[in-house]
């Protein structure tokens, strides 16, 4: 094992555990269906029936994507931030899932829970 050589050496491993810490978190969280707290529905073609939901944390898809960012800081009332969902058509869930995976650390692993 190396021993740190500067402050920032000590920092930057600190920071990349930390990251490590907080998307295992988020991850677990979300397969849990702790605090998920946005359903994105995917639209299809086929109707209503055809949809499918996939449960979403609202800060690490604004955190990843300006277009959640942007869509998160509309004034909703305090409803409609309870129960948010957002339709996005013209998305396979599984490309929707994938897009999950890489705003919650990119790992791949693990898909949103429906």
């Amino acid at each position: 094992m190396s021993v740190p050589q500067t402050a920032q050496d000590l920092i930057n491993g600190f920071e990349d555990e930390q990251k490590s810490v907080v998307f295992t978190a988020l991850s677990d969280y979300l397969q849990l269906s702790l605090f998920a707290d946005v359903a994105l529905v995917c639209g299809s073609s086929a109707g209503p029936a055809a949809e499918r939901r996939l449960w979403a944390h609202r800060v690490v898809l604004a955190s990843s994507s300006k277009f959640f960012r942007d869509l998160f800081r509309q004034d909703h009332s305090e409803e409609e931030k309870d129960e948010c969902s957002v339709t996005v058509n013209n998305c396979s869930p599984t490309n929707l899932s994938y897009f999950c995976r890489f705003a919650r650390g990119g790992s791949g692993q693990g898909a949103c829970p429906e």
